[in-house]
Protein backbone atom coordinates (compact mmCIF):
# COMPACT_ATOMS: atom_id res chain seq x y z
CA UNK A 1 0.00 0.00 0.00
CA UNK A 2 1.16 3.43 -1.35
CA UNK A 3 1.73 6.11 1.54
CA UNK A 4 -1.32 8.24 1.09
CA UNK A 5 -1.60 11.79 2.65
CA UNK A 6 -4.11 12.40 5.43
CA UNK A 7 -5.44 14.47 7.50
CA UNK A 8 -6.05 12.79 10.83
CA UNK A 9 -4.15 10.44 13.19
CA UNK A 10 -4.46 6.88 12.76
CA UNK A 11 -4.77 4.27 15.73
CA UNK A 12 -5.63 0.80 15.97
CA UNK A 13 -7.08 -1.02 18.59
CA UNK A 14 -6.01 -4.69 19.74
CA UNK A 15 -8.41 -6.57 21.54
CA UNK A 16 -10.38 -9.93 21.19
CA UNK A 17 -13.08 -8.30 23.25
CA UNK A 18 -16.15 -6.95 20.87
CA UNK A 19 -16.93 -4.33 23.25
CA UNK A 20 -13.72 -3.52 24.54
CA UNK A 21 -13.06 -2.39 21.18
CA UNK A 22 -16.00 -0.56 20.08
CA UNK A 23 -16.18 1.74 23.44
CA UNK A 24 -12.63 2.39 22.35
CA UNK A 25 -13.15 3.08 18.78
CA UNK A 26 -16.30 5.02 19.68
CA UNK A 27 -14.28 7.11 22.04
CA UNK A 28 -10.87 8.02 19.42
CA UNK A 29 -13.67 8.24 16.62
CA UNK A 30 -15.12 11.61 18.56
CA UNK A 31 -11.68 12.46 19.29
CA UNK A 32 -11.36 12.49 15.71
CA UNK A 33 -8.78 9.83 14.89
CA UNK A 34 -9.40 7.58 12.00
CA UNK A 35 -9.53 3.72 13.91
CA UNK A 36 -8.07 0.44 12.92
CA UNK A 37 -9.76 -2.81 14.97
CA UNK A 38 -8.00 -5.82 14.76
CA UNK A 39 -8.95 -9.16 17.23
CA UNK A 40 -6.01 -10.61 17.79
CA UNK A 41 -1.93 -10.06 17.42
CA UNK A 42 -1.48 -11.17 14.18
CA UNK A 43 -4.13 -9.47 12.82
CA UNK A 44 -2.74 -6.44 14.49
CA UNK A 45 0.41 -6.91 13.31
CA UNK A 46 -0.50 -7.62 9.24
CA UNK A 47 -3.01 -4.80 9.74
CA UNK A 48 -0.18 -2.27 10.95
CA UNK A 49 2.34 -3.22 8.24
CA UNK A 50 -0.53 -2.36 5.75
CA UNK A 51 -1.91 0.87 7.06
CA UNK A 52 1.23 2.13 9.32
CA UNK A 53 -0.95 3.34 12.25
CA UNK A 54 0.41 6.21 14.33
CA UNK A 55 -0.68 4.54 17.77
CA UNK A 56 -1.48 0.73 18.34
CA UNK A 57 -3.92 0.35 21.77
CA UNK A 58 -3.49 -3.26 22.20
CA UNK A 59 -4.32 -5.78 25.40
CA UNK A 60 -1.81 -7.82 27.02
CA UNK A 61 -3.70 -10.91 26.12
CA UNK A 62 -5.69 -12.63 23.54
CA UNK A 63 -5.74 -15.02 20.85
CA UNK A 64 -2.05 -15.38 18.96
CA UNK A 65 0.39 -13.14 19.25
CA UNK A 66 0.04 -11.42 22.84
CA UNK A 67 0.86 -7.56 23.47
CA UNK A 68 4.27 -7.81 24.01
CA UNK A 69 5.01 -9.97 21.30
CA UNK A 70 3.21 -7.50 19.06
CA UNK A 71 5.31 -4.89 20.45
CA UNK A 72 8.05 -6.42 19.84
CA UNK A 73 7.54 -7.05 16.43
CA UNK A 74 6.38 -3.71 15.44
CA UNK A 75 9.67 -2.24 17.07
CA UNK A 76 12.12 -4.70 14.77
CA UNK A 77 10.30 -3.79 11.71
CA UNK A 78 11.64 -0.67 9.75
CA UNK A 79 8.11 -0.26 8.82
CA UNK A 80 6.05 -0.09 11.48
CA UNK A 81 9.26 1.12 14.24
CA UNK A 82 7.90 4.41 14.60
CA UNK A 83 4.29 3.36 15.58
CA UNK A 84 4.28 4.06 19.55
CA UNK A 85 2.19 1.37 21.67
CA UNK A 86 -0.33 1.73 24.73
CA UNK A 87 -0.90 -1.69 26.26
CA UNK A 88 -4.02 -1.29 28.50
CA UNK A 89 -4.50 -4.70 30.39
CA UNK A 90 -5.70 -5.86 33.82
CA UNK A 91 -2.79 -7.21 34.78
CA UNK A 92 -1.96 -4.20 36.75
CA UNK A 93 1.01 -5.35 38.93
CA UNK A 94 4.41 -3.66 39.17
CA UNK A 95 5.84 -6.27 37.05
CA UNK A 96 3.60 -6.32 34.08
CA UNK A 97 3.76 -2.38 34.68
CA UNK A 98 7.66 -2.73 34.54
CA UNK A 99 8.01 -5.24 31.73
CA UNK A 100 5.69 -2.99 29.43
CA UNK A 101 7.52 0.26 29.98
CA UNK A 102 11.04 -1.61 29.14
CA UNK A 103 9.44 -3.13 25.70
CA UNK A 104 8.63 1.02 25.19
CA UNK A 105 5.27 1.24 25.72
CA UNK A 106 3.19 3.30 27.58
CA UNK A 107 0.74 1.41 30.38
CA UNK A 108 -2.77 1.70 31.56
CA UNK A 109 -4.84 -0.52 33.63
CA UNK A 110 -8.14 -1.87 33.10
CA UNK A 111 -11.00 -1.20 33.42
CA UNK A 112 -9.87 2.29 31.26
CA UNK A 113 -12.05 5.22 30.96
CA UNK A 114 -12.34 5.89 27.58
CA UNK A 115 -11.10 9.03 28.22
CA UNK A 116 -8.15 7.96 29.86
CA UNK A 117 -7.23 5.94 26.76
CA UNK A 118 -7.75 9.01 24.45
CA UNK A 119 -5.72 10.99 26.56
CA UNK A 120 -2.76 8.45 26.41
CA UNK A 121 -3.10 8.40 22.79
CA UNK A 122 -2.45 12.08 22.73
CA UNK A 123 0.30 11.86 25.06
CA UNK A 124 1.71 9.05 22.64
CA UNK A 125 1.36 11.32 19.90
CA UNK A 126 3.56 13.77 21.40
CA UNK A 127 5.93 11.78 22.23
CA UNK A 128 6.46 11.02 18.57
CA UNK A 129 6.63 14.25 17.53
CA UNK A 130 9.56 14.58 20.00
Amino acid sequence: MADQPRNRFRVLIVDDDADTRAMYAMALELSEFDVLEARDGAAALALASESRPDVVVTDLTGPGLDGFELVSCLQADPRTARIQAIVVTGWADQATRARTLDAGAAFLSKPCLPDVLVAAVFRALAALAA
